[in-house]
């Protein structure tokens, strides 16, 4: 295998160094020393300490210096004195990780994308890949946003406590046009349950409700720029489709939007099947620098204790069309909220932690009473689908029946969902 060749070739390379600058009366751990003694630049010097000291083959590559700049520390080792069988070993153990680059991947370039997709003990796989598309893409589809924020709420229902009321909160932070005459589309609302595709959201602020979708925007924390967009309809009018029209280029057009919508009764939070799960969807629209996904649980719902994260490649509306395939390997850093909720706030998104307590107070729900769970990652690969799943609570049997026949609950941007029933939040 590729990364089992390229690690042989940097363990060897690694150690002919240390050989090399040891015999010499060097100390790599001390690259100024190095610097003064040899007569080498600092920042070669630096650079092959690096190599010397990483901890990870891919964090060697990363500081390897080039291949003018590898020659000269060479030479410059071998004028002051350093042995012989010494050169020549680093030397043998340079040409070969060379020649391990250009037989296996061409150039070097090829090579640091393909360590960034190598399974390491780093925690943000395919950043480097990741930083890349993003611009890339921003400049192909003509828009970019600084942060995309999903956030699920999921409490008892008051009325049958089996049964799970879920809000989503969806916002998009700085979003704007890399040219003008885009239309895009920004958010999806709707469900999917029983293998059909549905639309039950109502404004978590009943004061604001004048029947119409956009009552779901919150006004009060959208600035100038949302009146560019448009409601219609999606999958044959089963979803609602919130869309940017045409507008000013860069940051004159930018705008922050957020939007909010409870379900009642969703689903149930218990299963009779021991494989069946809460699942919730958001799906990434645009390119996006960091996306944040809350999922929030009244400490009641002991099955959201635990959730999973997961994201696949393309957008997907129905549930049952995710193919391990499409799964990419990505981790996400997580974070535990808290009892009441202490962690809440997102330093980059300062109004962030208000809208939800407006939420919470809209709802006359109590902060203190849920616990929460962080999802952080930057420069989300676009497009994709992100799933945070958890175990619904067990059952031998259904306590209510009839709350069963609908129990799956999934959104592309909420979702909650044992997996095979099928109720599904877009």
């Amino acid at each position: 295998m590729l990364q089992d060749e390229l690690n042989t070739a940097i363990h060897s390379l690694r150690g002919a160094l240390l050989e090399l600058v040891t015999g010499a009366g060097g100390d790599p751990g001390k690259p100024q020393v190095v610097s003064r003694k040899f007569g080498i630049d600092k920042s070669l010097a630096w650079k092959v300490s690096r190599v010397i000291s990483a901890s990870e083959p891919d964090l060697a590559i990363a500081h390897m210096p080039g291949e003018a700049g590898m020659d000269i520390f060479l030479d410059t080792l071998q004028k002051s004195g350093a042995k012989a069988a010494a050169v020549k070993r680093a030397r043998s153990a340079v040409t070969e990780f060379r020649s391990l680059v250009t037989r296996q991947l061409g150039d070097r370039p090829t090579l640091e994308i393909v360590l960034d997709a190598m399974p390491s003990r780093k925690q943000d796989r395919l950043l480097m890949s990741r930083k890349l598309s993003f611009r890339g893409n921003s400049g192909i589809w003509g828009v970019q946003a600084r942060a995309r924020i999903e956030t699920i709420v999921m409490s008892p229902n008051a009325g049958d406590p089996s049964l799970v009321d879920v809000v989503k909160l969806s916002a998009w932070i700085d979003f704007r046009r890399i040219r003008p005459d885009i239309r895009w589309t920004l958010f999806r609302f709707g469900a999917f349950r029983d293998g059909e595709l549905f639309f039950n959201d109502r404004p978590i602020d009943r004061s604001a409700d004048d029947g119409s979708v956009s009552s779901l925007l919150l006004k009060s924390f959208c600035t100038a720029g949302t009146s560019a967009i448009e409601i219609g309809d999606f999958a044959g009018g089963n979803l609602k489709e919130f869309q940017l029209g045409p507008g000013p280029v860069g940051n004159t057009g930018a705008f922050t939007c957020y939007c909010a919508g409870l379900t009642e009764k969703l689903g149930s939070r218990y299963t009779t099947e021991p494989d069946e799960r809460a699942d919730f969807f958001c799906a990434v629209h645009a390119p996006v620098e960091s996306l944040t996904i809350d999922l929030i649980a009244h400490r009641d719902l002991s099955f959201a204790s635990s959730p999973r994260f997961s994201c696949y490649g393309m957008h997907h509306v129905d549930p049952s069309t995710l193919q391990d395939n499409q799964r990419l390997p990505l981790s996400p850093e997580s974070t535990q909220l808290g009892l009441g909720l202490p962690l809440l706030a997102l330093p980059a998104v300062p109004e962030y932690r208000r809208a939800i307590q407006f939420a919470f107070d809209k709802l006359g729900w109590s902060m203190q009473q849920f616990i929460g769970t962080r999802f952080a990652l930057d420069y989300p690969p676009f497009p994709s689908t992100t799933v945070v799943s958890c175990p619904l609570e067990f059952r031998g049997q259904p306590a209510n029946p009839a709350s069963n026949s609908a129990d799956s609950l999934t959104s592309g941007s909420r979702a909650v969902r044992p997996g095979k029933g099928s109720r599904a939040r877009k």
